[in-house]
């Protein structure tokens, strides 16, 4: 439903001189609300949905992507001439020194975040994995943390003179229209020993891998058992302690979601999430999405059907500065009016992008079919077209004043 563009170069393989650089300016270009292009393209010109970077890091050669998704009304090639804008800017000048601190911080947190679960993507065995297959050294965490303290404003620029020119990467317009498909080729013929299933193995077969590895000694399950207490105010904080990594991760949870909204203002108690974090009484939109980068913390609003949550996350040092803006965007939303505005556009382009969706399409087929068009839970949480044209500033200042009470809330 919304054209998209693509860009891509090849980079250095994953570990080697420059791979590091890669990830630095790619925070920096297209790491979240306080990057290049979120500034420039989404908050800025607004002619984008969405926009991202990211290096894939691999053993052979490396792909550095960069992600655009237009706003209804603008084209891929706006996008495309805009992204080159700010390429321009970081070949010819290097980044500051605040910007490498704020990559940095957020890729540490990722890193150190990770080693709290076992399995999954940068998790602790996917980790160990990682350094084993393209190091032989699975102990290579500290290593790697130096690799990104090592990266400097010059070492960022001299990559990006170096991979970033225009005649060696990739770009892709991905624009509405109708599929093509092509008529479907007859298989080529297999030979005859993958007929029968005989491949040439990579491995050598050796006799431990023909027996399956005995089991470690049973351990017992411990769970770990929840502190609660009522605050003076109302407030339920509730506080459960694993020990082991500097992390601290909070949310603060209300119970009133998309169950208080109006069954004409359908989306309302999203669009109220959405809004706390694009301006306070002391900071804008920006300044908060700045402050976020610079501690390496990560906070995102949303709502569901019985609750909103405010959920932050950062290294322990940092967690003090980091509760303090949890509790701006909670305590003094602002609700300015052309923040209002720009959040409007966007979701009405995410109402265009669910078309794409399947999934969503028929999560919101199956919510009319189970609760009707008149009740709050028979929308998605982006809610309708007519009612997000419709939600002013008054009614989101209005939800907030009477769901966001302490003795409704709890602080976990």
């Amino acid at each position: 439903q919304l054209p998209r563009v693509s860009m891509a170069w090849l980079t250095p393989s994953a570990f080697k001189p420059g791979d590091a650089d890669a990830e630095i300016v790619a925070d920096i270009l297209g790491g979240g609300r306080s990057s290049r292009l979120y500034k420039k393209l989404v908050y800025e010109l607004q002619i984008a949905q969405t926009v991202s970077a990211f290096q894939n890091s691999l053993i052979l050669g490396s792909m550095f992507q960069i992600q655009a998704t237009a706003r209804p009304g603008h084209t891929a090639t706006e996008l495309e001439q805009a992204i080159e804008q700010e390429l321009n800017v970081i070949r010819t000048q290097p980044p500051t020194a605040a910007e490498i601190e704020q990559a940095r911080n957020s890729i540490e947190t990722a890193i150190i975040g990770g080693l709290d679960r076992l399995g999954g993507f940068g998790g602790v065995a996917d980790r160990l994995n990682m350094y084993n297959h393209y190091l032989g050294t699975p102990g290579y965490l500290d290593k790697d943390i130096q690799r990104y303290r090592a990266v400097t404003p010059q070492s960022v620029q001299a990559f990006a003179r170096e991979y970033f020119a225009t005649n060696s990467r990739v770009v892709v317009h991905a624009v509405p229209g109708q599929p093509q498909i092509d008529t479907p080729q007859s298989p080529p013929v297999a030979s005859a020993e993958a007929s029968q299933g005989v491949g040439q193995s990579i491995n050598a077969e050796e006799p431990w891998r023909f027996e399956m590895p005995k089991p470690g000694a049973a351990r017992p399950l411990e769970l770990a058992t929840p502190t609660s207490a009522t605050l003076p105010n109302g407030l339920t904080l509730i506080l459960n302690e694993r020990r082991g990594l500097p992390i601290v991760a909070a949310s603060l949870v209300i119970k009133a979601g998309s169950d208080a909204n109006p069954v004409e203002k359908s989306g309302l108690a999203s669009f109220v999430a959405a809004m706390l974090d694009e301006g306070t009484g002391t900071r804008g939109a920006l300044q908060i999405a700045d402050e976020l980068a610079r501690l390496g913390a990560t906070l995102n609003t949303g709502s569901t059907m019985d609750a909103t949550t405010i959920s932050a996350r950062s290294l322990s040092k940092n967690f003090g500065a980091t509760l303090d803006l949890m509790a701006d965007v909670a305590l003094r939303p602002s609700f300015p009016a052309d923040e209002i505005e720009r959040q409007r556009a966007n979701r009405l382009g995410q109402l265009v992008q669910q078309r794409d969706n399947p999934g969503q399409v028929a999560a919101q087929v199956m919510a009319v079919a189970l609760y009707g068009s008149r009740h709050p839970y028979g929308y998605t949480e982006v809610g309708t077209e007519a009612a997000t044209k419709a939600i002013t500033r008054e009614e989101m200042s209005d939800f907030w004043r009477r769901s966001f009470v302490p003795n409704s809330a709890a602080l976990v």
